[in-house]
């Protein structure tokens, strides 16, 4: 499994995703909640599973496999 620490994270999902997300504002999510999971070692390093960000960022662009996953509601046409 690989750790990606903020910087890294960060330039991650830009690069993988187009998701600017800056290193500052990782952390502040992973204060006030919101961001993807992260893993603390040491009680003092935390770092992003790169699984972690992956998941975190699909549901943030609300990646599904067909049409009849879209909530209603959700102001998809149908």
């Amino acid at each position: 499994m690989e750790i990606l620490r903020d910087e890294e994270a960060s330039s991650y999902l830009a690069r993988t995703y187009g998701v600017q997300r800056k290193a500052k504002t990782l952390r502040k999510l992973r204060v006030v909640g919101g961001g993807p999971r992260f893993q603390v070692f040491a009680g003092r390093f935390s770092g992003y599973p790169r699984s972690e960000l992956d998941k975190w960022v699909e549901g943030k662009l609300g990646v599904v496999s067909s049409t009849s996953e879209i909530a209603i509601g959700s102001g998809a046409v149908e």
